[in-house]
């Protein structure tokens, strides 16, 4: 009888759960899902998770924002965890439409730039979301293409007023080509 499949992997028979490898590794779950912990424990399973991504060799999930006019965003398996499960586990989809509608188009116009920083600082239900080029060189480059007359290293940034992820500084890296990683899957 062959296997079950499914679009990340594959169903256990005997368990009739969702597996990614034939060991019968289970996916990562929502971390908030259950009610035996406190808030900040589901937080911190979260964080944790996020930290145990390390590549994978299973295609990057688009992200697709209102019309593909606007173009798409390729994410990685741990940049799509967090996307599915950040926000208290009710999802961040809101983020990466954000980074699809107005980083993406940014990084388009700037040439010479093969990886954008974005960093998410969230403190309190506030969030600062920045965007830094790879280089130094890279950054003045595209000073010259906006037309800034400050310089910080940042090439965007933009404040949330009222965020549900939870506290954290976590950096994500996007490509010329807009797939989106985590670090630790380079």
């Amino acid at each position: 009888m062959k296997t079950p499949q499914v679009p990340h992997g594959v169903i256990d028979i005997l368990t009739d759960a969702e597996v990614t490898t034939p060991l019968g590794i289970p996916r990562h779950g929502n971390p908030y899902k259950t009610t035996d912990r406190t808030e900040e424990q589901q937080d911190w399973t979260f964080l944790k998770t996020l930290g145990m991504f390390h590549g994978s060799e299973l295609p990057p999930v688009k992200h697709i924002c209102v019309s593909p006019k606007f173009g798409v965003l390729l994410l990685s398996e741990g940049t799509h965890y967090f996307r599915e499960y950040g926000g208290g586990g009710n999802g961040c989809h809101w983020l990466f439409d954000i980074y699809l509608t107005e980083v993406l188009p940014l990084f388009k116009k700037l040439r010479g730039e093969a990886l954008l920083v974005l960093n998410i600082s969230v403190k309190d239900n506030k969030a600062m979301l920045t965007a830094k080029g790879e280089s130094p060189d890279a950054v003045i480059r595209s000073y010259k293409v906006l037309k800034r007359e400050d310089y910080d290293g940042v090439v965007w940034k933009r404040k949330i007023d009222f965020t549900d992820l939870c506290d954290m500084e976590f950096n994500l890296w996007m490509f010329e080509n807009g797939h989106i990683i985590i670090p630790a899957e380079y």
